[in-house]
C-alpha cells in the first residue's frame, strides 16, 4: 500500500540511507508523485499530482541525439529539443555578463512578438535575489503565476523550503509575468566553474502542467549541455 511505501522510505531515512527519493502511490484513487528528502534533520513530503504516466520515446530519443551529437556549444539545438518535449510558446538561454547584464544567446520561439535572441538586458532582468531563488534547486517551476498561494504552517521555525518546489517566485518575478502575459515557467540555473553563468527558460502563455518526470529530463539535457560547454 502506499502508507507502507511512505513508511519505508522514512525509516530507510532514520537509518542514514540516501536522502531523496520520488514515489508514487494513490490519494484518493488519483495517481501522485511524493518526493521525499531530509535536511538538516528534517524529513520534507511534497505531493504532486502525475500529469503523465510514462515517458514517451519521442523524449529518449531526443535525449540520445543530444548525447550523441558533439553539439556542446549550440545553445539553440538545446532550445529545440527541450521545447519538442514540452511544447512551450519559448524557450531561451540567457547568460549573464561581467557586468551584470543578460545576454539571449539562443531561442526556440513560436511567439508572435518580436525574437528576443541577440537582444540584451539590464542587470534589473535578474537581480541577486531571484539568482539567489534559483541557486537551491535544479529548476524551478511556476505552474500557474495567477494561482493561489497556499498557506504554511509550522511550529519550527528553521523550516528551510528553499531546496523544495514549494517555495514560490518572488512576488517582483511574478508580477513581470503578469505583465507580459506569461501564466507558466520553467527555469533551468546554469553554473560554470561553481558560479552563476545563466538559465535556460521556458514561457508559455496559457496555464500548462508539466509532469515531474518531464521536468526532470529537461533539467538532465541541461545539465548534460552545460558540462559539456565547461569541458
Amino acid at each position: 500500500s502506499s502508507f507502507n511505501k511512505v513508511k519505508s522510505v522514512i525509516e530507510s531515512y532514520l537509518e542514514g540511507n540516501s536522502p531523496r527519493s520520488v514515489i508514487t502511490c494513490k490519494i484518493n484513487s488519483k495517481p501522485y508523485y511524493l518526493k521525499i528528502s531530509k535536511q538538516d534533520n528534517h524529513i520534507y513530503i511534497e505531493a504532486e499530482r502525475q500529469v503523465k504516466k510514462h515517458i514517451s520515446t519521442s523524449d529518449l530519443n531526443e535525449i540520445g541525439f543530444l548525447f550523441d551529437s558533439n553539439h556542446h556549444k549550440n545553445w539553440k539545438l538545446v532550445c529545440k529539443a527541450i521545447n519538442k518535449i514540452i511544447q512551450f510558446d519559448r524557450v531561451f538561454v540567457l547568460q549573464v555578463l561581467e557586468t551584470g547584464n543578460c545576454s539571449i544567446i539562443a531561442e526556440n520561439s513560436h511567439m508572435p512578438s518580436e525574437p528576443l535572441e541577440n537582444k540584451y538586458f539590464s542587470k534589473d532582468f535578474l537581480p541577486e535575489v531571484l539568482i539567489e531563488h534559483f541557486k537551491h534547486s535544479p529548476y524551478r517551476f511556476m505552474a500557474n503565476v495567477n494561482e493561489q498561494h497556499q498557506n504554511f504552517y509550522t511550529i519550527d521555525q528553521n523550516i528551510d523550503l528553499k531546496s523544495t518546489q514549494l517555495i514560490c517566485v518572488p512576488d517582483l518575478t511574478a508580477e513581470y509575468y503578469q505583465f507580459i502575459g506569461i501564466k507558466t515557467a520553467l527555469f533551468f540555473p546554469l553554473y560554470l566553474k561553481g558560479k552563476f553563468w545563466g538559465m535556460v527558460v521556458a514561457q508559455n502563455i496559457k496555464e500548462k502542467r508539466v509532469d515531474l518526470q518531464t521536468r526532470k529530463i529537461c533539467t538532465f539535457i541541461v545539465q548534460n549541455a552545460m558540462s559539456k560547454y565547461e569541458m
